[in-house]
């Protein structure tokens, strides 16, 4: 259902951007992008064949390495891996060896910090780690090789096949001890214990193993004084892999030229669309590589995260958004909330009412339990009179009128993409190597980085309002419901208002209760499962609402799940909650004693105490 509504907006996308003249400077530079970055794309992947920009990636790598050590070259002396790291991540939005952005300081919400993590590999970790996945690692290898042999085609080199599989090889173990180091998805719901905060010179003292200079350089690099990063605040999300990762460059556990060729391999998986013939793209598709953009997810909580491409089938220009609006969330985001004109301001009106409608009753409902002492209910309350409430879109996008000082707040914010116009009138399909490149190091600096430079704020919404899907922001306590959300089947203004509140006023009822669960608990100002735990005769908090009905077939699989998905099983979503609702039961004219309208006594009364 999400697909045939993200569809739907692609094609309203598309109408919008029809008439956009990407030279008309009477309209706003943020549509003139975004006209210019999706029609290269479209036309890009729609030519018969791609331009060859081997030579440009090939450079690159020269420049950061000495040469690519798969290929048979040496590492030029004085490589600094942290260096390449801190470049590839700005420039190309890589990530390899940690991964870092921006965002409200958990402790301090006055100010903003540098969260610094794990990086996200290319497979889920079970994958890595556990042998019943042996059949993945073997594949990952194949495909490495098979990268590889294409690029050394592509630059004219010729590599023995029996030496590229055992890079191949070195690069998917140097990936198994990443793995192994890193927390799991469970350990990553613990925000208590990822809040490590340190100075530059914190960070030098305690993993003396990593160049942080060289690597904080390069990261912010173009996006303040080139100083200015040793003053800011920085926070290590996992410490242990942090030493693991300091322990092997000291101690030199990890031969460079592995590490070198684990950079330079996610490199060439993300550029891999321009390199050489279509061998290259084969490859990405065959073995269904997910830009770090994309499997990374955005925020503390990793908002849209995903391990598949997904829209690779329906055709360029589903991809090409795709991929856009996560590089340049508020420029698709822009254009497709002014193309809905007047209906715009009566929908965000008509859920915002809705939404503080749903609020009241929640917190009408959490003052019925018996479970909850007064404190964790005052507590509630504060937390539900503090939430911020981001409606649709950004307040700064203006009033969509064709005044240049109206939509001056949105060309500012997307200043960093305004580039691309120059290079798309250079020739949209032989310069969209160049497009992506300015789209990627203009997201890492103003998505990830810039936020250093700026106030703290809690109305940020983290991502494109043509998104369809909601999120809560533990960190800023707040709560986001796109334009895009606002739609058949979720939504309609003309649907009965009952309608719309078992449609978006379910997604705004569920996305509160994100603020009061087990993973938000690890927050300081959430009392509420505490009260609920508390109650636990056995402790299996991680079991939530949900353990009465849980079938015992499964259980580790079960548990697992429990354990790091953010929601309930999907047998108990609904009919769980419903039950113990003694209002459905009565709306819905079931006899006492039914399956959705059990007798008090057969009820756990978790959602309402009466």
């Amino acid at each position: 259902m999400v697909c045939l509504v993200n569809f739907i907006i692609l094609i309203l996308l598309i109408l919008a951007l029809k008439n956009v003249d990407v030279n008309d400077t009477t309209i706003s530079a943020t549509e003139r992008i975004t006209k210019a970055a999706w029609d290269a794309c479209s036309k890009y992947y729609n030519s018969a064949a791609g331009f060859d920009r081997s030579g440009d990636v090939y450079s690159k790598i020269k420049d950061l390495f000495g040469d690519a050590p798969f290929l048979g070259g040496e590492l030029k002396n004085g490589t600094n891996l942290f260096n390449a790291a801190g470049a590839i991540e700005q420039n190309n939005a890589v990530p390899n060896l940690m991964f870092s952005w921006a965002t409200v300081d958990y402790k301090n919400v006055s100010q903003n910090a540098l969260y610094i993590s794990q990086p996200t590999l290319p497979m889920p970790l079970d994958f890595y780690i556990k042998p019943q996945f042996y059949d993945q690692l073997k594949k990952r290898v194949a495909g490495i090789a098979e990268m590889m042999t294409a690029f050394a085609q592509a630059v004219n080199k010729t590599v023995d096949p029996g030496d590229i599989t055992k890079a191949a090889t070195g690069v998917v173990d140097f990936e198994v001890q990443i793995a192994m180091a890193s927390w799991s998805d469970d350990l990553l719901r613990n925000y208590i214990q990822q809040y490590n905060p340190y100075n530059l010179d914190g960070l030098n003292s305690a993993y003396g193993g990593i160049d942080w200079n060289q690597y904080l350089a390069q990261l912010f690099n173009g996006v303040a004084d080139k100083n200015a990063y040793q003053n800011y605040n920085f926070v290590i999300s996992q410490p242990p892999y942090f030493s693991w990762l300091s322990s092997i460059i000291t101690g030199n556990l990890v031969d460079p030229n592995v590490i070198a060729n684990y950079i330079i391999v996610n490199l060439l998986f993300d550029d891999g669309d321009f390199i050489g013939s279509s061998e290259m793209s084969r490859i990405i598709r065959e073995y269904d590589y997910v830009p770090h953009v994309l499997r990374a997810g955005r925020g503390s909580r990793r908002v849209g995260r995903r391990y598949n491409r997904m829209l690779d089938n329906d055709g360029p220009e589903v991809f090409c958004f795709d991929i856009i609006m996560a590089y340049m969330p508020y420029g698709p985001g822009y254009v497709y909330v002014k193309s809905r004109e007047d209906a715009r301001n009566t929908v965000s009106t008509n859920v915002q009412q809705q939404t503080d409608l749903i609020i009241e009753s929640f917190l009408e409902m959490q003052s019925t339990l018996t479970w909850m002492d007064d404190q964790s209910k005052q507590a509630a309350i504060t937390k539900s009179q503090n939430l911020v409430k981001n409606y649709g879109w950004p307040s700064w996008f203006g009033s969509f009128t064709s005044d240049p000082a109206d939509f001056k707040a949105v060309d500012d914010y997307n200043k960093e993409y305004a580039a691309i116009i120059q290079v798309y009138n250079k020739g949209p399909i032989q310069h969209f190597y160049d497009i992506m490149l300015f789209m990627k190091r203009a997201f890492e600096v103003q998505e990830a980085m810039k936020l250093l430079t700026m106030p703290a704020d809690r109305s940020f919404f983290l991502l494109s309002p043509a998104l369809v899907n909601a999120w809560y922001q533990p960190e800023r306590n707040s709560i986001t419901f796109p334009y895009a959300a606002w739609n058949p089947p979720y939504y309609s203004y003309d649907y009965p208002q009952a309608y719309n509140y078992a449609g978006q006023g379910g997604t705004g009822g569920h996305e509160l209760t994100h603020g009061y669960d087990d993973e938000i608990s690890f927050y300081r100002e959430n009392l509420v499962i505490n009260s609920f735990k508390a109650y636990n005769l056995v402790q299996m908090e991680h079991y939530w609402i949900v353990i009465r009905r849980s079938n015992v077939v499964g259980w580790m699989i079960r548990q697992t799940t429990m354990l790091t998905n953010p929601h309930a099983p999907a047998s108990c979503r609904t009919n769980q909650v419903m039950q113990d609702i003694p209002a459905f039961g009565q709306d819905f004219n079931c006899r006492r004693g039914d399956a959705m309208f059990p007798n008090g006594s057969d009820r756990c009364k978790v959602w309402v105490g009466y």
